[in-house]
């Protein structure tokens, strides 16, 4: 019930005691619990976990031969199938569920196979057909009583009546839709039939009325989203997110810039905005002893499964390396588990609400006179860039979608094979994204708030002349106090020990200068001993001597890290540091485990590959190491978009170094003047000048 009214954050915590119950009574959580499971994880977004969860249950419920547990699981993995762009797969399932639930009932479940056989027609560009199933499902479900599931058929309804041309009915079917939705209490089933009824508005040039309705849906995200912990808030902000994009775009087409500024910036880092709010929740010490308990059992299982991975890894059994891998899997889905859980209990504690968007008018109040702040929305098919600085605000139409990301992704090309062609890639990225802005040239520093592929792109080749700082939102950099900095020392860590044997995990790429074996990295420690006041080194470049000196009283100037960086794309929050393993730790230190620190520090720096990658998500920009350690308190993170050179990372950082904290008695420069400082130093280095070698280097978080 949680679920269908899109109180996600209480769905889960029921769902939480139902699996205890089921595992007290029953031994292990029973299939209707397994398929309340697969749903939630697919309301969230967390479309591979529930796809697990609902293989498993149909799987169960043919050897048992249970048809309606059958049509049950057909039915919801019908849909994962639909949703992930398999049509025919998807079909196939439905098509069984039908079957069986028009021979079985109940009439409710089948007007939802109806409504998913629907939505496939429709995709097959079939709306004529589309219309003849949902208007049978409508008939079944207003003779059930089924107000959620008539509200949904309506929604859906809309859009087929819509691909048919009639845009009059289209928007008929979509206000009973809503008015469904309202009288079922479904926030999400509001918010969607409001977007529709925007959408329709502005087909039909009611602009004021599109307007107030992608508002209306808009300020519903919070609400859905609200209390889940991280990983799952940052997946229904993401789905969300295309309101949004459409409120750019009807406030765009209206001229009105304050509209089109806030819907550029509604649900950008609003989940990490959430988080920022509930540090204090969050601190280990908070965490109630249960929850606790549970986590430390749950952390050992994945290190275990880690170290018996390793073990395997390499030897070529391959049956023994699978195992060992599904087993891996398995732990880090319950580590993630638990951690959603214990977020949402910290969020709920603290009273956790979402962050009220800043306006253009509080974003243009805190900029400096030489300061501008930029929007970029790229996820619809029109990107535009919004830019404000202290006297004015404008925006600027940027031009095809595909054209924007294939010279994105030319660059990235260019740059990590060490093509020749980078010259023109940067003049073609700059021509698309950066020239047409016309930023006036009294401005030396660049907020940056990307969208989509332009979050991996290195910027300061964009715009040389420039500091250039990555903000999650404008609403952060409105929030954050412009103080001065007040740490001292530097904390340096490099130069880990690894044992020759030692492999990335499974899923994990890039590391810097290896490949798969993690070699060992002298000039890191060469690095950490020249930059650093307290340094750790070989055998102290564990986890815990980390953890240790992070938790000291005062505060730090620096946490320099310099080491072997992973990527993994399809779960960014086990992308990792490898450090020193010891007894109590593999080694391995996950986005997943900083996001649970509290790293007191005026800047983090991360000289370690591919620390700046994440998965990209609409709204809350790349997950990963980088955004785990903003979450941790650090109000800056320098990191890298690509695998880096040794040597060229240690000239880097001490170039970096000497302007951000110098010892000569001269006044140190901020972050983003220091780096913009040091990478012009290493590109003058002809051994270094191909941007390859000092490019990747970018810096996320508030100016200073």
């Amino acid at each position: 019930a949680y679920r269908e009214l899109g109180r996600y954050a209480l769905a889960a915590a029921a769902l939480d005691r139902a699996v205890e119950l089921d595992r007290v009574v029953y031994g292990a959580p029973r299939p209707v619990t397994l398929i309340a499971r697969g749903l939630l994880e697919k309301a969230v977004g967390d479309f591979d976990a529930a796809g697990r969860s609902l293989a498993a249950v149909l799987a169960a419920a043919e050897a048992a031969g249970e048809p309606r547990a059958v049509a049950d699981a057909a039915s919801n993995l019908g849909t994962l199938r639909y949703e992930a762009g398999d049509l025919e797969g998807a079909r196939a399932l439905h098509e069984r569920a039908r079957t069986i639930r028009r021979a079985l009932g109940p009439p409710a479940a089948l007007a939802a196979s109806l409504g998913s056989l629907a939505l496939v027609a429709g995709d097959l560009r079939d709306p004529a057909t589309a219309r003849t199933l949902l208007e049978e499902a409508l008939v079944l479900q207003r003779r059930a009583g089924d107000v959620l599931g008539e509200a949904r058929t309506r929604l859906n309804l809309g859009w087929a009546v819509e691909a048919l041309g009639d845009v009059v009915g289209a928007e008929r079917e979509v206000r009973a839709a809503l008015a469904a939705a309202r009288a079922s209490g479904s926030a999400d089933l509001v918010r969607g039939s409001l977007h529709s009824l925007a959408y329709l508005c502005a087909r039909t040039a009611r602009l004021a009325d599109a307007l107030h309705h992608a508002r209306e849906a808009t300020e519903l995200v919070g609400e859905v989203a609200s209390g889940l912990g991280d990983a799952s808030a940052v997946r229904v902000r993401g789905a969300a997110g295309r309101t949004a994009d459409l409120g750019v775009r009807i406030a765009d087409a209206s001229d009105d810039l304050d509209a089109m500024a806030y819907f550029a910036e509604c649900g950008r880092g609003g989940a990490l905005l959430e988080d920022l709010r509930t540090r204090a929740a969050l601190a280990h010490a908070a965490v109630p002893a249960d929850l606790g308990a549970l986590e430390a059992a749950a952390r050992g299982r994945e290190a275990a499964a880690v170290r018996a991975f390793h073990d395997v890894d390499g030897r070529g059994d391959q049956e023994a390396i699978v195992a060992r891998r599904g087993e891996l899997v398995a732990a880090r889905d319950d580590l993630r588990d638990l951690v959603d859980r214990i977020e949402r209990d910290a969020r709920r504690r603290a009273g956790s609400v979402a962050a009220p968007v800043a306006s253009l008018a509080a974003v243009r109040g805190r900029l400096g006179a030489d300061e501008a702040f930029v929007w970029y929305v790229t996820s619809a098919d029109d990107p535009v860039a919004l830019v404000a600085t202290r006297d004015r605000a404008w925006r600027v139409r940027l031009g095809p979608a595909g054209g924007l990301a294939d010279a994105c992704d030319t660059l990235l090309t260019s740059i990590v094979t060490h093509g020749a062609g980078v010259g023109a890639a940067v003049e073609r990225l700059r021509g698309l994204v950066a020239a047409p802005l016309a930023v006036p040239a009294g401005v030396r520093r660049w907020i940056v708030s990307p969208d989509g592929p332009l979050s991996q792109v290195p910027f300061g080749l964009l715009v040389p002349a420039a500091e250039v700082l990555f903000a999650t939102s404008a609403t952060a950099f409105v929030r954050a106090a412009r103080d001065a900095p007040s740490g001292t020392d530097v904390l340096a860590l490099g130069d880990p020990v690894y044992d020759g044997a030692t492999s990335a995990p499974p899923g994990a790429t890039a590391s810097r200068e290896g490949h798969g074996v993690l070699e060992r990295l002298p000039a890191s420690g060469d690095e950490a001993r020249a930059v650093g006041d307290v340094v750790l080194v070989r055998g102290d470049a564990t986890e815990g001597a980390l953890v240790a000196a992070l938790a000291r009283p005062a505060r730090w100037r620096a946490v320099h890290l310099a080491c072997h960086g992973l990527f993994e794309a399809a779960r960014p929050e086990f992308s990792s540091l490898a450090l020193t393993p010891d007894a109590a730790d593999d080694g391995f230190l996950t986005a997943l485990e900083v996001s649970r620190l509290t790293v007191a520090t005026d800047l983090v720096v991360l000289s370690a590959c591919s620390t700046g990658r994440g998965r990209v998500v609409r709204g809350e920009g790349a997950i990963g190491l980088a955004r785990a350690f903003q979450r941790a308190g650090a109000p800056r993170v320098v990191c890298a978009l690509w695998k880096v050179n040794d040597a060229a990372s240690a000239a880097f950082m001490t170039r970096f170094y000497a302007a951000y904290r110098p010892r000569d008695g001269t006044a140190p420069k901020s972050a983003a003047a220091a780096l913009r400082d040091a990478q012009a130093a290493v590109a003058s280095d002809p051994h270094f000048a191909h941007p390859v070698f000092w490019a990747a280097w970018v810096l996320w978080g508030r100016p200073d």
